[in-house]
């Protein structure tokens, strides 16, 4: 059981602003069930997922998991009640496109130690996945990967399984097929889904609770009484809101002819609270094994090879070009001469200066302790021997 207690999230812009994702949000979560969380763009609706998935910090409040309390969780932790107790389903699948769909439902028991291909094949068969065992993601559908994120989020039988906009990648069809999957699945675990589709939620969901601004606006859960066909209830004729009348719907209008038409609109009602009763369930320390975790690595490589040489051949010759510009640019000429000299035992040189090598207007050899720029008596000196051009 999840509880909630005056959430509150606040982020700070880059001008530090201060940004309010939810104010006082307090909530009581059941162990199963489908809870459709609606609302606008910004409303709040993935930073409450994040929260209770431990993917973001609280800022004040309180959320309590199975007795855990996570606002005084350590960042390990947190990665350990993300392994035990959290199935994640994204709305882009964030599935390894080196390892096959067998691999990456069979990741998630490896990352809490366990062995069980039993399991992994029974995960496959819930999505209807089974035979696709040993394909790649990119050689699967978006429904069919949206199908193998949600068999490796309840593979490893979390408590709950957070979905972020499962379906918005999806066409109308796969969409409808990806909810009735995640309806069935939460007969065994609660499974909260962020959405903006409100013809599913009202389809599907058990309870639907309403964002704005980063508060609760409506709470509701399904009415058990409700019904979706025509009745009769007495001298009246009850038909569901929101659903559009049907052959037999209308047969039945026609043989109670004179009878008085209710539209019923309490398919859901306020949520009746009761009181918390929440067994403790410890978060386990689990982690992938270092024989796993140099497999893993070993097939990341294999599968990169051409892009690890080509991003290591680049990497090398960015390094010459950028040894070779520092060589150019601190290069100094008398320095290295210099250096020769002393290497030499020579405290002298001969320097011998013409304009080109056609005129040599040259000067006399002479011995300096090191070359200097010509002179102004040099350069009269040339222009005695004729020379008219720029010196």
């Amino acid at each position: 059981m999840i509880q909630i207690e005056a959430l509150h999230k606040t982020y700070r812009s880059r001008k530090r602003k201060k940004c309010h994702a939810l104010r006082d949000v307090s909530l009581t979560l059941p162990d199963k069930g489908l809870v459709f969380v609606l609302g606008k763009s910004g409303s709040g609706k993935s930073t409450l997922l994040n929260l209770i998935g431990g993917l973001d910090s609280i800022t004040d409040g309180r959320i309590t998991v199975d007795g855990n309390d996570l606002s005084h969780l350590t960042e390990k932790e947190y990665c350990d009640y993300r392994n035990t107790h959290i199935g994640f389903i994204f709305q882009d699948y964030h599935l390894i496109d080196e390892l096959t769909v067998y691999e990456n439902v069979a990741l998630s028991l490896d990352l809490k130690r366990i062995d069980d291909a039993g399991a992994v094949g029974r995960a496959l068969r819930t999505v209807g996945l089974e035979s696709h065992a040993d394909k790649y993601p990119l050689e699967l559908s978006g429904g069919e990967r949206q199908r193998v994120a949600i068999a490796r989020a309840i593979v490893k039988q979390p408590r709950i399984i957070l979905a972020d906009e499962p379906t918005g990648n999806l066409d109308n069809a796969t969409a409808s097929s990806i909810i009735r999957l995640l309806h069935s699945v939460s007969r065994d675990c609660l499974i909260l889904v962020v959405s903006h589709n409100l013809r599913e939620a009202y389809s599907f969901a058990d309870r639907i609770i309403e964002l704005s601004e980063g508060r609760i606006v409506s709470d509701r859960s399904r009415n058990a009484d409700f019904s979706d066909e025509v009745t009769l209830s007495g001298d009246k004729l009850v038909y569901p809101d929101q659903t559009p009348l049907s052959d037999r719907d209308i047969d039945t209008i026609n043989q109670n002819g004179g009878k008085q038409m209710i539209r019923r609109t309490d398919k859901f009602i306020a949520t009746q609270h009761s009181p918390a009763l929440s067994v403790h369930t410890p978060i386990l320390r689990r982690r992938l094994s270092a024989k796993k975790s140099l497999k893993l690595s070993g097939q990341f490589l294999k599968n990169k090879v051409f892009a690890i040489l080509l991003s290591s051949f680049m990497v090398s010759l960015i390094a010459i070009i950028l040894a070779l510009s520092q060589t150019i640019v601190s290069f100094d000429a008398g320095e290295v001469i210099a250096t020769e000299m002393a290497e030499m035992g020579e405290r002298s040189i001969s320097v011998y200066k013409f304009i080109d090598e056609e005129q040599k207007l040259a000067l006399d050899s002479r011995s300096r302790e090191f070359y200097s720029e010509i002179s102004d008596d040099e350069i009269e000196l040339y222009r005695r021997a004729g020379y008219g051009g720029d010196i």
